[in-house]
């Protein structure tokens, strides 16, 4: 669909939606035709131009594969479109990513820099900022921050440590019925890599529901490696795991129960429309979650207050579906649910309403309308009131009509050709602009259609590979588009095309319905099965509609859209007023940068047009009209990322645990790279070499003289850091650095005795809560003075708020002196008669922290200085792909590339065609292609093909 016809589909929706609302006119009386029309179309205008001024951003990304080991490198592709259009975004042309661990904790952030709202890049899974476990990506724009976070990218998926020693492990988890002591039945069989059980070993297992300890106990596996117990489940308890260790410590394991109690198993029912109102029928959605997120297959029957049965039911698909009933009046429901492990359990279903209205929308896939019905009690029918029909989709009215509801009931047949491809919704409200009811449907069309045409039927090994796109409409004609393709090992990489999210579910359903949808892909592979599964995903999951306070109350965007990346802020006088016309310095170091501009009437400066910088860091200095910093303050503007702690992400479980037999090649392979990383081409050893630079922090005030400590961060390690605290700072990269309370030796006066007034001085044991490094308590030293010496810090709380007020930025260099090499001319320094043997001096470490104003512990920001750190812009890399000569077949190391290709920016000509080509590797085997994008029109596909390389 081109941009021509996009725009003569508009206006015929519009004069459509205008003859609609006419036609509707001629069945109300004529006092009431003006003001009704007037206030349908006020309605549609608000709600039209609301959402072009305000609409939001749909984001997706696209993965080179599923799931990923240490070592390994993510490449990735960004589509970037406007919600109403799914034409390419204009608003923001930065997307944020935020990578967050089990515990939520971001580990790591960046962004990219968009064009035409595309972008891709990569993420090095490095040990030194991942381990082994599970993590989840959430992607976002500033602009899509307005809209809340249920609408950002998400995608969790699990790390394994590539020179993991893990054994194999095979889990079963059952629930014990025993309502007086919660318990669950746990049998784990433990096999090595090659898949020979553990016999007879001794294992020591730790029982956690999430941080919490809950007991331990050592169990020797069976002749065939199997462990077999049962675990006490306290009160609320949640996220269960249970690490098992070998004797010696040489193989360790985390595995998650898992905990899925038939109990505990969610059940809720969605009215269509709403409500269950007497006399009117009703079709009535269903949802069983169990406790691990996941849908939980159920059945049953609907009884009434007789207890006689009025309906059976039974889920479709991930623990959905769909009834109908007719509603009594007086009559209250009871759902009567067979759940998983054969246990029941009733639930009420929502109470009946004795008044009301009802919404029904039947969507047949091979009909091209919409039947839409609506029906109320009799006391609304003999009432001369009117209703609006509205159906939306991307934000946009589609269709609009004025009801009456005096025959009891009102049919229409939509037809489907005036919605958009994605979601519909309707919403039925009163004339005050009151929704009543409101019914989600999913509006399928033909998307662009992906064909793959390859030059040859079959691929030897380190063959050549070249593929031929063809790229098509729905009517068969050429489309020019921009497409990723990643290539896969199936020997070691196991995809699910069928039920992983894909562009299509992810742009067109996932991004309209809030909370987790399981296998998104399921739902567009256009079966009558996954019709009818889809609508029940709309009947429940969608059953919380459009907020049309919005609409007739909007609300001004709190986070603006960004185009480009820049940095901005304001100068100030020492009364906090904004001073205009002073100048204001942009540099760095590395690379070097130096820029300048002049505030403007409010203050405010902005330095754009930066110049590519993968991990800024900026110096911001504002001088005044004397060139001088003194009384002049800078701030720049920073926003604070989302917070993710309280979002509960599904988790994955770890690679080793009910393995199949792709992911257990897969980590071994993934380890044998990692080997061959330490190799030369020859195959020899390359013998370890540790190199240690001194790191110099200038200014300092170390008594031992600059870098000369057991711990030293320098000026670079404080610009990573950036605004955390120094709290923060001490606790994450001070070894041994903690909160305790400890045993410590000091001195006290006691009587000498005998009479007499002399006293002696002894030494006593006492407990302190303080920090403390390896066991010592720490000291702090700021730029040469002593911290509770120049302050007073009497209490551990004003040392931490002390701790907690000061960023990471404020500072050049921490220095740790604890070990008696480094510690003794402090001891000397700040002990009273340190040639006095006492061995309660040596119970100290000292915290040499150099400070960029060098004021020591009164300091303050170093006037009309300001150190900025935004977020690393991750820029595009190109993916490798090797050429192969006859010569590197032979005598070379076995290959390891379980992604084979990936090309992120593959554009199809005005034909639809492009052409790609890649090596293949040196093994027979299977290889998975995937090929997602879209036209500049807001049409999408995706497609799957198999080649098959050597082999017969």
């Amino acid at each position: 669909m081109n941009a021509l016809h996009r725009i003569l589909m508009e206006i015929k929706r519009r004069i459509y939606l205008t003859a609609l609302i006419i036609l509707s006119w001629h069945c109300l009386s004529f006092s009431q035709t003006v003001p009704l029309k007037v206030q349908l179309l006020n309605i549609t205008r608000l709600s039209d131009s609301l959402t072009r001024a305000n609409s939001s951003e749909k984001l997706y990304l696209q993965f080179d594969k599923p799931y990923y080991a240490l070592g390994d490198t993510i490449w990735y592709k960004t589509y970037l479109v406007n919600a109403s259009s799914l034409f390419p975004a204009d608003k923001s042309a930065i997307v944020y990513i935020d990578i967050a661990n089990d515990s939520n904790k971001v580990v790591k952030r960046f962004s990219i820099p968009l064009a035409m709202g595309r972008g891709w890049g990569n993420i090095a899974l490095n040990e030194t900022e991942f381990i082994a476990g599970t993590y989840t990506m959430h992607a976002y724009t500033n602009w899509m921050r307005n809209f809340g976070d249920d609408y950002f990218f998400n995608r969790t998926f699990y790390v394994t440590g590539a020179a993991e020693k893990n054994w194999l492990i095979n889990k079963q988890v059952s629930a014990l019925n025993d309502t007086n002591k919660p318990s669950v039945n746990v049998k784990l069989y433990f096999n090595d890599q090659d898949g020979t059980p553990e016999r007879n070993k001794p294992l020591l297992l730790n029982v956690f529901a999430r941080n919490k300890h809950l007991y331990k106990q050592t169990l020797a596996t069976s002749a065939n490696g199997l462990l077999d117990f049962n675990i006490k489940i306290p009160p609320g308890a949640a996220g269960l795991t249970i690490t098992a260790e070998s004797a010696n410590g040489d193989k360790k394991a985390t595995i998650p129960i898992g905990l899925n109690r038939p109990e505990n198993t969610d059940v809720q029912f969605f009215p269509e429309g709403g409500n269950l109102v007497a006399g009117l029928p009703a079709q009535i959605g269903f949802k069983a979650i169990g406790e691990d997120g996941m849908g939980a297959s159920i059945s049953g029957e609907i009884t009434g207050s007789d207890q006689k049965t009025v309906a059976v039911f039974k889920s479709l698909h991930n623990g959905m579906g769909s009834f109908n009933l007719d509603v009594k009046a007086g009559e209250s429901y009871t759902a009567k649910v067979l759940l998983p492990g054969g246990l029941n359990k009733q639930y009420p279903l929502p109470a009946v309403k004795v008044t009301g209205t009802v919404l029904q929308v039947i969507n047949d896939p091979l009909s091209d309308s919409l039947q839409v019905s609506v029906k109320a009690t009799p006391d609304l029918m003999q009432q001369p009131h009117s209703y609006f029909l509205i159906g939306r989709a991307r934000g946009i009215v589609c269709y609009a009509a004025v009801l009456t509801l005096r025959d009891h009931f009102v049919n229409r047949n939509i037809a489907k050709s005036i919605f958009p491809a994605g979601i519909a919704h309707f919403t039925l409200m009163t004339a005050e602009r009151r929704p009543l009811n409101e019914r989600m449907v999913f509006i399928s069309r033909s998307d662009i259609s992906i064909q793959l045409q390859d030059s040859k039927y079959r691929y030897l090994a380190g063959d050549s590979v070249g593929l031929k796109l063809k790229v098509t409409d729905e009517t068969g004609k050429p489309v020019a588009g921009n497409f990723s393709m990643s290539v896969t090992d199936d020997a070691l990489i196991k995809t699910d095309t069928a039920n992983s999210e894909n562009i299509l579910s992810g742009l067109l359903l996932k991004s309209d319905l809030k909370g987790f949808v399981e296998q998104p892909g399921y739902y567009l592979s256009k079966t009558p099965e996954a019709a009818r599964a889809l609508d029940n995903l709309l009947l429940t999951q969608g059953w919380i509609g459009y907020d049309w306070g919005k609409v007739f109350d909007p609300s001004v965007p709190t986070y603006k859209p960004e185009q480009d990346f820049r940095v901005t802020g304001n100068v100030t006088n020492v009364f906090n007023g904004a001073i205009k016309g002073t100048h204001v310095l942009l540099f760095s170091k590395s690379p070097g940068i130096l820029m300048d501009t002049i505030t403007d009437k409010k203050g405010r400066f902005v330095f754009d047009r930066l110049p590519k910088v993968d991990t800024p860091v900026f110096f911001i200095k504002a001088v005044n009209k004397a060139g001088r910093s003194f009384n002049v303050g800078i701030k720049v503007d920073e926003i604070a990322p989302p917070d993710f702690a309280t979002k509960k992400a599904s988790s994955p479980a770890p690679w080793y645990v009910n393995s199949d037999s792709t992911l257990i090649n897969y980590s071994r392979k993934a380890e044998l790279k990692q080997q061959q990383e330490y190799y030369k081409a020859a195959g020899h050893l390359l013998k370890e070499v540790n190199i240690h630079a001194k790191k110099i922090i200038k200014g300092s005030k170390n008594l031992n003289g600059p870098g000369e400590a057991d711990q030293v961060f320098d000026e670079k390690d404080m610009e990573k850091a950036g605004k955390k605290t120094w709290l923060d700072l001490l606790t994450e990269n001070v070894k041994g650095f903690r909160e305790a309370s400890f045993k410590v030796k000091v001195h006290k006066q006691v009587p000498a005795g005998g009479g007499s007034f002399l006293t002696r001085d002894v030494i006593i044991d006492t407990f302190i809560h303080d920090y403390f490094v390896k066991g010592k308590k720490a000291v702090f030293i700021i730029d040469g003075i002593q911290l509770d010496s120049a302050i007073s810090i009497p209490t551990f709380v004003d040392l931490t708020n002390y701790l907690n007020f000061h960023n990471a930025e404020d500072i050049k260099g921490i220095e740790v002196n604890e070990s008696g090499k480094y510690s003794t001319n402090y001891i000397r320094e700040f002990i009273p008669d340190p040639w006095t043997y006492n061995p309660a001096y040596l119970d100290y470490a000292y915290i040499e922290i150099t400070t960029r104003g060098g004021n020591g512990p009164f300091f303050g920001n170093t006037p009309g200085v300001y150190l900025y750190k935004p977020l690393p812009l991750s820029w595009p890399k190109v993916f490798y792909k090797p050429r192969y000569t006859a010569k590197d077949m032979v005598n070379r190391p076995e290959e390891i590339r379980p992604t084979i290709d990936w090309e992120p920016n593959v554009n199809t000509n005005a034909k639809g065609e492009a052409n790609i080509w890649f090596y293949a590797g040196d093994k027979p085997s299977k290889y998975t292609i995937t090929i997602e994008g879209t036209d500049w029109n807001g049409n999408f596909g995706s497609a799957s093909f198999k080649i098959k390389i050597g082999g017969k």
